[in-house]
Parts: C-alpha cells; structure tokens; sequence
C-alpha cells in the first residue's frame, strides 16, 4: 500500500470549555498589548451608528427634495421618455448601459408626485450614504465625508435640474454593489478573482455603461494593488481597466452623452465626476484584509511592535462627542454647498411655468412677483394669460416686469420653448390650427411628453378628426399614471366624437377661427383681429388686443376701442386704459377727457402727483428715476416714459443695456 506523500496531523478535539479561534487570537492580543485604542473603538461605534443617522438624513433629504427642489418641476424640466411596451423595452435591452437607462426612465416618471420623487431620491442617497460609511471604517472625519459625499452629489444635480440623475445614482449602487460581491471573493493572487472582476465588468458595462463598468474595474484594480502591495502583482486588474478606457475612448460620443446630458452646466458635471470617482476613493481608503503572515507569527513578535500603547492626549475631546461634532460640521458644509450652488432662477421660471400648464392662475401671479430680472417670452405669456384668467389683465399688466417691443403672444423668433404654452393659449383663443402647428413644433423639439400628447388629442377632437385624436391618446395610454386618463377619453369619444360635454372642449368651439390671413410673422394684433373677425364676443382676444396696444403705446387705438368694453360686460374702465386716456389727453394739451367713460378718483389725483413730480424738475426724467418707480412704478406712465417696468420688487432704477 503506497503512503500518501502528505503527513496529515489530527488536531485534538476541542473542549466546550475551550475558548474558540477568534476569541484565543483576542487573548493573545490583549496579552501583548495590541488591543484597540480607544480611537478605534469610537470610530468602531460610531460606523455602527451610521445606518441610522443616514435614516435620519434620508428623512431630511426627502423633505429638501419634496418642498424645495419640488419634483414635478424636476420631471418637466429634465423629461425622460417611458413606455409600458415591449418595443420600447427592447431598445433599452440591446444596447449598453439600456438596463439601468431604463430603469431609470421608469423611477423618473415618479416624479409627476412629489412625495413618491423625493422618496426615491432620499432612498437611494441613503443606500449609497450607508454603504460608503460601513464600508471606509477610518476616523470620523472620513467616514462622515463618505457618507455625506454622495448624497451632495445627487443633490446638486437635482438642484441644478440637471438630466440624468437617476442614471447616474444607480449605475453608482450598480457599481458598488458590483465591487461589494467581488470583494468576498477576497483572493487577489488566484486568477479566478480575476476571471470573476473580467465577468462583472462585462455585466456592468452592458446594464450601466462604459462609465460605471470603467468605475468598477479602476476599484478592483486599486483594491487588489493594495493587497498586493504592489501595482505589477495587480497588473491583471489593471488590464482589464485599460481595455474599458480604451473602449470608452473608441465609442467617445455615447459617453460625452452620457456625461454631459441636458444643457451644459459645469456644477452638475462636477457633481458627476464626484460620484464617478466616490467608489475608488472607496477602494482605496477601505479596511485592509487580515493579515494572514501576521497572524501567524508568534505573540512574543507580533505584538513586540505594540507593547506600549499610544496614550490619548489629556486635552482631546471625548471621542463620541467628538465624532459628533464632525459629522454635524460635514452636515453643515453640504448644506452651505447646496445652498450656494441650487438653480434659483430656474426654480422661479420653471415654476410660473408648470402653472401655467396646470391653469393654476393664481400661483403664477404670485411667483411672478418674485421676479427680479425680465421674464422671458413663456414666462411673459404666463402672466399675461393669469391676469386675464384674473380679470386683470388690464389694470395690473405693468405693476409686472414690461418692455417695449415685445408681444403679448410671443412669436417662434423668441424661441421655441414657447411652444407648448403657445399652442394651449391658442386653443383657448380659437386658433386651432396655430394651436396644432405649435403642439407638433413642441412634439418634435422637446419629445412625446405627456402635457402635449394630450393637447394634440384636444387639438384633433377641435377639428372633429377623432381617429387623428385617437392615436396621440392611445400613445398617452402607454404613459405610467397617465393611463387611465386616456382610455375614459377614448371611451368618451366612442359614444361622443365631439365631446360636445367636455369642460375645456365645448367653450372653444363657438370661437374656432373661420376665416384665413395670409401673414407670415403672426403678430398678435393679426391673430386676435382674426379672432374678432370670426367672433365678436371673444373676450379674450378683445382683451389681448387692448393689452397689445398699451405696450405698443398706441394711444389711439386704445381710445378707439375703449368703447366696445360694455359688449363684454365691463362697466368699470381698466387702470391701465384710465391711465392712457388721461395720458393722451394731456398729450393733446387737454385738460378734460374726451372719452365717454368717467375716469375714477383715485386715478385721476395719481395722475396730477405725477405732473406735479415732473414740474417741480423742469419737466424731466434724470435725477428722479427712483422717486418716479417708487410711486409710480406699477402704472401705464411710467412705462409710457421709460419702455419698460421692473416689477414690485425693484425699487431702484436701472436704465437698459
């Protein structure tokens, strides 16, 4: 019988009331003195309590998210398409980085609500936050940094609206969750860790992308480097780093839109840069694996280095108080940076926007006193249209920012953002076919979006062409949560084509346009006279032709159609058409008003303290430009004297650029 070449030796049995493996090595630790330092314990202690401090800043990110940022503003601003079909699921799957796009197109329709949006945004900045923190067990300042990090990062791209958020916040747990399974595997010199890093780069590279596949590839190459103790025993890792750098490099356009999606904004960029490079910073600072060589080394040696414990300052702060105080200092910093770096302005504009859209007059009135520099052209419509809808549309247009030369109905040339409150304004004037022109401009800039899915099946019904309407509402129909909506009105066109009872269908239909205009440039006395020319009782395009020739200053037009207000039912005389018949009257070097209809009180004085004013300074302008602002900012003369009006909340005059 042949021996085995290997000398087995059997370990004696052990005894219950022998002390396990671990436990004897704690024992031989504490002999020597290599116990842990109070410094290692609180850090220790304070890396347990991690999870629930990122409980309780998921809970604040949520409401950040759902109160400030606002997520329907988020969704409509940085829109991503999703379809529940399985052509559009196919797309997403043959390509790189489809999955997690997909996915994220999926949880980005969540934010139509803002709850439901800012519970996804608080949960995955917990995940990341949690998974860092556990994973870099250094001192609490490091820990807090890491645990803080991604979360500002994913809060700074939703602070600047930018796109792609979700994509980025899940290919990074993609990512690290990736590196998490291959770390178990904790074997750097055997090549089936290398074989395992090689199969999970490929399956991250097609669920998230070149990025996110180059991301976890540059962490396991410094993770098994550190193991190593050396970047050429860790060349195999480093391999395959350099074949998705290459890759990335050879497909550079997929990966500049990847990486810079939306508009240009250097804050965000950033913001992605930081999250990119989070998991190898992660990497490289994470706790080292135990020392095999060490450990077997006898106690007299291995702890020869550690028989003199380090001795804790007499002046140091406690260490729990004191890790603490850096976690709410990293706390502090991430709130200034957010503070400091959050998109105000697109915030505001966006806003007055969104309630536009949503008819809701009254919030676009009171957002759009908080303006402070000129509006731009949807902004300028969604005043306009809100004072209408409030019926004051002519006694307060220019208490609101107004310059010279521009349209009530701004045209193309302006831009096409324009687009889809345009079409929704001239479906309420009865342009129905400007109304379709505008809606497919918005369809093909800014892609198959709900708001304009649903206007053009309105659109359609209007023009009593219901199969036309049935294909843009089927295509709704495929939109999460907006499903239901569009089949009631597909059923609701089954037994009614016209929908003759609808609330925003059946008052457009006496004022549909009958008559065509040849003209190219739309201006908006052409599409309102058009108006007036097919119905005379479209108060709306009356009111938009009067408010057309107050920013024209066309005085006489004003006088000459003052008239026709009792056709509408109004009695009272606007402010602003008082103030120009006054105006123009004293123009004329008269002193009483030519026009039928009395002018009030306290217009009438308003206007001598104005005449007084210019008297008592020869007559002119400079020099008293914040005295007239300040008690005649919000009336038609001083945007009669100047171009243009700043608003309430300029109090001081700044002439035009």
């Amino acid at each position: 019988m042949r021996r085995s070449k290997h000398r087995h030796v059997q370990s004696p049995p052990q005894s219950a009331s022998q002390p396990a493996p671990g436990a004897q090595l704690l024992e031989q630790r504490r002999a020597t003195g290599r116990s842990q330092l109070p410094a290692q314990v609180a850090t220790a202690q304070f890396s347990t309590r991690i999870p629930w401090t990122t409980l309780i800043l998921a809970v604040l990110v949520w409401v950040y998210v759902c109160f400030w940022i606002h997520p329907p503003l988020l969704y409509d601003h940085a829109w991503k398409p999703f379809y529940m079909e399985k052509a559009f699921f196919a797309r997403a799957v043959s390509q790189p980085g489809g999955l997690v796009a997909y996915a994220a197109a999926f949880l980005w329709q969540l934010n139509q609500f803002s709850a439901a949006g800012a519970l996804v945004t608080a949960a995955m900045i917990g995940l990341l936050g949690s998974a860092a923190a556990k994973t870099v067990q250094r001192n609490a300042i490091v820990v807090s940094l890491f645990a803080v990090i991604p979360g500002v990062a994913i809060l700074l791209m939703e602070g600047r609206y930018a796109h792609g958020v979700y994509d980025v916040g899940l290919g990074a747990l993609l990512s690290a969750g990736a590196w998490f399974m291959w770390k178990r595997f904790d074997q750097a010199a055997d090549w089936r860790s290398v074989g395992l890093a090689l199969a999970i780069s490929a399956a991250v590279y097609w669920l998230a992308g070149t990025i996110f596949a180059a991301v976890f590839a540059l962490s396991t190459s410094i993770t098994a480097t550190r193991w190593k103790r050396s970047v050429l025993g860790a060349w195999p890792y480093w391999l395959v780093t350099a074949t998705l750098l290459a890759v990335g490099v050879i497909n550079s356009h997929q990966v500049a839109r990847e990486f810079i999606a939306g508009r240009p904004d250097i804050v965000a960029i950033l913001a992605k840069v930081l999250i990119y490079l989070c998991l190898p910073a992660i990497a490289g600072l994470a706790r080292q694996m135990p020392d095999t060589s060490e450990l077997s080394k006898p106690p007299h040696l291995a702890g020869a280095a550690s028989h003199s414990p380090e001795k804790e300052p007499p002046t140091a702060m406690p260490f729990v108080r004191r890790d603490g105080f850096v976690f709410a200092a990293t706390l502090l910093v991430a709130a200034v940076v957010l503070w400091l770096t959050f998109d105000r302005q697109t915030r505001l504009l966006g806003s007055v926007k969104l309630a536009a859209l949503d008819h809701q007059w009254e919030s676009v009135l009171a957002l759009a006193r908080q303006l402070k520099t000129e509006p731009t052209p949807v902004v300028r419509l969604a005043i306009a249209r809100a004072l209408y809808h409030q019926g004051k549309l002519n006694k307060e247009l220019f208490a609101y920012p107004q310059r010279k030369g521009v349209e009530v109905l701004p045209s193309l040339r302006e831009g096409l953002e324009v687009c889809r409150l345009l079409a929704d304004t001239m479906i309420e004037l009865g342009q129905v076919n400007l109304a379709e022109h505008f809606a497919h401009e918005s369809l093909e800039l800014e892609g198959e979006r709900p708001r304009t899915l649903w206007q053009l099946g309105r659109i359609y019904v209007l023009k009593d062409q219901p199969k036309a309407a049935a294909v843009f509402l089927k295509r709704l129909s495929l939109v999460p949560f907006h499903r239901t909506r569009a089949l009631q009105q597909l059923k609701a066109m089954e037994l009614d084509p016209t929908l003759s009872s609808e609330p925003d269908i059946s008052p457009v239909r006496p004022l549909r346009v009958t008559n065509d205009i040849a003209d190219s440039g739309l201006p908006t006395e052409v599409v309102v006279r058009q108006c007036l020319g097919s119905n005379r009782r479209n108060r709306m395009a009356f009111e938009f032709m009067l408010a057309h020739y107050l920013l024209e200053t066309n005085l006489e037009q004003v006088a000459k159609n003052v008239e026709f207000l009792g056709d509408y039912g109004v009695w009272e005389t606007p402010r602003h058409v008082e103030e120009a018949l006054l105006l123009r009257d004293s123009l004329a070097g008269t002193n009483q008003t030519t026009s039928s209809r009395p002018t009030s009180a306290p217009v009438a004085q308003r206007f001598e303290l104005l005449r007084k004013t210019l008297r008592a300074n020869n007559g002119k302008v400079e020099g008293i430009e914040d005295v007239l602002i300040r008690d005649f900012g919000d009336t038609y003369w001083f945007y009669h004297l100047f171009g243009r009006t700043f608003g309430a909340k300029v109090r001081t005059y700044k002439p035009p650029k």
